[in-house]
């Protein structure tokens, strides 16, 4: 479990004699055998993640270790910001999809797992990574008109949801997530541009959930609306 707490709350380990001590607010890395917690006094509000271990190896392609986890000390803004979005993309009711969660999830795992550290924008696109990545696209490309997960493309290549976000991000500099929506959202914009499909349609032909996930992708990436690009607004 990794757990965010926000506001004072204090947690007491064991028995009723055991004092009662300070619980951080930043996000804790909370194992299943770690020691688990006699008692909490005050009121507290909090974001808590549970991965199981099954998901945590389909993830990684690893056998879960004890010892594969690294805690971090003191408040490690990614895992923070990566918890914040989790958050915000179940408030919404996951208008973006599987795909969201599960970078989401695996991202926290990479940036958790000790021997498996992850620098975003320190790779460099060599041509061997982009030579390597045409297999990735061209699998992208056939399979837009409707919605898959990284587990999908991931099983279809025979490479692990990890290694997925490496090559993707080592030829492109966006994650996976990233690179697939602009690619759904480039697709539709061509489609509407051509005029031959209404939005609702456009949508859903190019694997977006209906009219209001692509709506809030465009305003996202492009800054402006679907109708925007439409000729007979034009």
């Amino acid at each position: 479990m990794i757990s965010q707490v926000s506001g004072p709350i204090k947690v007491r380990y064991g028995g009723m004699r055991k004092p009662f001590f300070d619980f951080p607010t930043g996000p804790q890395l909370i194992l299943p055998w770690d020691t688990p917690y006699g008692a909490w006094q005050g009121a507290q509000r909090g974001i808590h993640l549970f991965i199981d271990q099954d998901a945590v190896e389909r993830l990684t392609h690893k056998a879960f270790r004890r010892d594969s986890f690294e805690r971090k000390n003191g408040l490690d803004p990614i895992i923070h910001h990566l918890m914040s979005a989790m958050h915000m993309d179940v408030a919404s009711g996951h208008q973006s999809g599987p795909l969201l969660g599960e970078t989401i999830v695996t991202a926290l795992l990479l940036r958790l797992i000790a021997d498996t550290p992850v620098k975003y924008g320190s790779h460099p696109r060599t041509a061997g990574s982009q030579r390597e990545f045409g297999k990735y696209r061209e699998w992208i490309d056939a399979h837009l008109a409707k919605p898959f997960s990284l587990e999908d493309l991931a099983a279809d290549m025979g490479v692990s949801v990890r290694q997925l976000h490496r090559e993707v991000l080592r030829a492109t500099g966006m994650s996976p997530y990233r690179y697939i929506l602009m690619q759904r959202t480039e697709r539709a914009r061509q489609l509407i541009i051509a005029g031959q499909l209404s939005l609702s349609e456009v949508a859903l032909a190019v694997g977006f959930y209906d009219q209001a996930h692509m709506s809030h992708t465009f305003r996202k990436l492009l800054g402006a609306p679907p109708s925007h690009f439409s000729n007979t607004t034009k």
